[in-house]
């Protein structure tokens, strides 16, 4: 069955260290195709795209810097791609996900683990939704995001491991946008 990320109730989004705490961001703006089988997790199959001039970290001048040839390179890479290569079930709506993805120029295969939300349910106007929250992590330095100040006292001013989240709604293609 097709189906669409509600973005009003979804997120994809990001944490990476800074110094001594977390950094939290957020892309606004993302789209899949998602051949998701409810029925039978492990036969479906999607792929996303971001585009990484959405980025939001909630600061301005760092979202900038982001956006430059230091960090994404935006007019050279301006998205993000993730594609399922194989679903497992764990059990208990809980799943992982191996697939594709390129930053940059660089392809590199990762794996998120998640859980599904469980059988589509009707919301109050009739639209058929259902779910998924996933996580991973990566090191951002094997896709060439290797920016960094090294710190007076030892150590760098960003940390290499950068935590995924999705969190998507997701709506049966043929029923109307809530």
């Amino acid at each position: 069955m097709p189906w669409v990320i509600d973005k009003k109730h979804s997120y994809v989004g990001f944490t990476i260290r800074h110094i001594a705490t977390k950094v939290r961001g957020r892309f606004r703006d993302y789209d899949a195709d998602i051949q998701f089988n409810e029925q039978d997790l492990v036969s479906s199959r999607f792929s996303g795209t971001i585009q990484v001039a959405s980025i939001d970290t909630n600061e301005s001048q760092r979202d900038d810097h982001l956006r430059s040839a230091e960090f994404f390179d935006v007019a050279r890479y301006p998205t993000i791609r993730y594609t399922s290569t194989r679903i497992q079930a764990l059990g208990n709506n809980l799943f992982r996900v191996y697939g594709d993805l390129t930053i940059r120029d660089a392809t590199k295969e990762i794996v998120v683990e998640g859980e599904f939300a469980g059988p589509p349910r009707k919301d109050p106007w009739g639209v058929l939704r259902s779910g998924l929250s996933a996580t991973g992590t990566i090191d951002r330095h094997e896709f060439g995001l290797v920016w960094n100040v090294p710190l007076e006292a030892g150590g760098v001013l960003v940390g290499s491991t950068v935590t995924m989240q999705l969190d998507l709604e997701l709506m049966w293609e043929g029923a109307s946008k809530a």
